[in-house]
C-alpha cells in the first residue's frame, strides 16, 4: 500500500501556521526546555540526559490532508489506513559516550489543539515499547520492555496554551541499553474517539528513523515505496544513564553520597553500604534487564549498616539495584560473574 502524504504543517519557533481545517498548529517547542539538563549536550558516564535523533529543534506535524479517501488523519498518529504502531530507531553512537548506559524514561513531543480538541485526545491507552534494534535500515526487533499508559495522562501533561507539549514516562526500572541500538515505540490506539498524534523533526530528516507497523502487522521503512516517501525523525527523547544514576531532579542527593554496592562485580553475594548521619528508612529493589523486580525489601532505622543480600540463585548478567528513601532514588547497576 503506497500512502500519500497531502500536507506539511511546518511549526517555527515564533510563527504559526493554520492547517486545511484553518485552526493553528502552535509554537515550535524548544528541546532545552524538556530536561533539567542541555539535552544535546554530551551525556557523561554518571549523570542522566535524553538523546535524540534529530538535527534540529523545528518541528513539524504531517497530516494526511482533506482531499482523499484518507482525510484528516496523522501521518506519525492515527489514520484511516489502519497503522498500528510508530518507532523511532537510535543507534548505540548516540549513547557511546556513556559507561554502562541504560534507559530510564522515555519522552514524546505530542500535538493537541485543546481549543477545538484536535490531535492527542481519547479515553483508552497507547503502549510504549523498547525494540531491539540493529540499524535504521532495518525493523525492530524483539520487545525489551512495554509500558501502558492511559490517554488521559497524555493529555493532561499539556499544560500550557502551546498544541506542542512533552509528555514523559519512567520505566518500572532501568534496562541496559542495547549495544547495537534500539527503536522507542508508541501503538496507535484503534477505538472510535482515541487519536495519537506525534511531531517529528521539519525539513530534510535524513537518513530515515522512523518505522511503522502497518495493518498487516509488519513492519515497514517509512521511508519507502509502502510507507511515505519522506525521511522521518520522530520527536522520541529516551532518558540514558550511566553507572550511578539518581532518578530525582538532585543529582547530588544523600543515596547517591552514602550508598555503596561492594564487591560488583559479584558472585551473587554482595553488601550495601550505608553511612547515614542519622537513621532512614529504605527500600531496596533488585530487577533484571527486563525490568522485572526479583527481590525487594524494607530497611528501617538505617545508619552505618552493611546489608548483606545474596543472588547466587540468579543467572550471571546485569541487574539493577534500586535504592529509595521516600525522597531521593539511587540506581547502580550490578554484574554477577559466578
Amino acid at each position: 500500500m503506497i500512502k500519500q502524504l497531502l500536507s506539511i504543517f511546518a511549526v517555527a519557533s515564533i510563527v504559526t501556521v493554520n492547517a486545511q481545517s484553518s485552526k493553528n498548529i502552535g509554537k515550535n517547542i524548544s528541546l532545552t526546555t524538556e530536561n533539567t539538563n542541555n539535552i544535546l549536550s554530551k551525556i557523561t558516564a554518571t549523570t542522566c540526559g535524553l538523546i535524540t535523533t534529530q538535527t534540529s529543534t523545528a518541528l513539524a506535524l504531517f497530516t494526511t490532508g482533506t482531499t482523499s479517501s484518507c482525510a484528516n488523519g496523522y501521518v506519525v498518529g492515527t489514520n484511516c489506513y489502519g497503522d498500528k504502531e510508530k518507532a523511532n530507531f537510535f543507534p548505540a553512537s548516540s549513547y557511546s559516550t556513556v559507561a554502562s548506559p541504560s534507559i530510564t524514561a522515555l519522552t514524546f513531543v505530542f500535538f493537541r489543539l485543546n481549543s477545538s480538541n484536535i490531535g492527542t485526545k481519547g479515553t483508552g491507552t497507547v503502549t510504549l515499547t523498547i525494540y531491539s534494534g540493529t540499524s535504521s535500515s532495518l525493523a525492530p526487533g524483539t520487545a525489551i520492555v512495554s509500558k501502558t499508559v492511559s490517554l488521559a495522562s497524555i493529555v493532561a501533561a499539556q499544560t500550557t496554551t502551546n498544541s506542542l507539549f512533552s509528555y514523559s514516562v519512567s520505566l518500572t526500572s532501568p534496562i541496559a541499553a542495547p549495544v547495537t541500538g534500539f527503536f522507542a515505540a508508541f501503538s496507535v490506539p484503534s477505538s472510535v474517539g482515541d487519536t495519537i498524534a506525534l511531531s517529528q523533526q521539519s525539513g530534510t530528516a535524513t537518513p530515515n528513523f522512523g518505522w511503522e507497523r502497518q495493518s498487516d502487522n509488519l513492519w515497514y521503512d517509512m521511508s519507502g515505496s509502502s510507507g511515505w516517501n519522506i525521511s522521518f525523525k520522530l520527536s522520541v527523547y529516551p532518558t540514558i544513564c550511566g553507572n550511578s544514576v539518581s532518578t530525582g531532579l538532585d543529582r547530588n542527593n544523600e543515596l547517591l553520597n552514602n550508598v555503596s554496592i561492594m564487591p560488583n562485580p559479584t558472585n551473587g553475594v554482595f553488601n550495601i553500604n550505608t553511612s547515614f548521619s542519622e537513621s532512614k528508612n529504605i527500600k531496596i529493589n533488585i530487577s533484571n534487564i527486563l525490568g522485572q523486580i526479583i527481590l525487594s525489601n524494607e530497611y528501617n532505622a538505617i545508619t552505618n549498616d552493611k546489608i548483606q543480600l545474596d543472588l547466587t540463585q540468579q543467572a550471571n548478567g546485569i541487574y539493577f539495584v534500586t535504592v529509595s528513601n521516600g525522597i531521593d532514588k539511587m540506581v547502580q547497576r550490578l554484574i554477577i560473574n559466578k
